[in-house]
């Protein structure tokens, strides 16, 4: 679905990120995330109040972080809560961009730091896991894709 079909279904403020994946030459950016299920115009009072998962872009043309914050490699040190997400515009009219701002928590150091993530991509998939916690899965298969890709650990270019 498009950026911005899916930030009118999902509501990501206060999600927590466990880790982000860039891989520029395929493209694709994965977050390991837990959002706030309350918060999600489809809850009922049987569900739980967490929702582990994966959001999946492809076709990502830009990805920059300001400033460059050293983070999302799975940690039990360091995760972001996601404060706010918005529609900006796109260089390129097949594709959407949006920034979101996040609180990013090293709890080694005791320091919490403000950065924001700017992501121009074609697509995006939401995928249910089992608790962001447990995972620890080498390779992800990406639903909706043909292909089985193995997400490297994210580098940010500033520029």
């Amino acid at each position: 679905m498009k950026l911005s079909q899916f930030i009118k279904r999902f509501v990501l403020h206060d999600a927590v990120v466990y880790a982000i994946q860039y891989q520029p030459v395929q493209q694709c950016c994965m977050f390991q995330i837990e959002l706030c299920n309350h918060l999600q115009p489809t809850y009922q009072p049987d569900d739980s109040e967490m929702l582990a998962g994966q959001l999946i872009m492809t076709g990502v043309t830009k990805f920059l972080v300001e400033p460059m914050v050293e983070l999302f490699q799975k940690s039990e040190a360091r995760d972001a809560q996601i404060l706010e997400v918005k529609l900006l515009p796109s260089d390129d009219k097949k594709l959407e961009c949006w920034q979101m701002g996040l609180l990013v928590s090293d709890y080694r150091q005791n320091s919490d730091q403000f950065a924001l993530m700017t992501i121009q991509a074609k697509e995006v998939v939401w995928q249910v896991t089992e608790p962001v916690i447990q995972l620890n899965i080498p390779y992800y298969i990406f639903q909706g894709l043909e292909n089985r890709v193995k997400l490297e650990p994210f580098v940010v270019h500033s520029g």
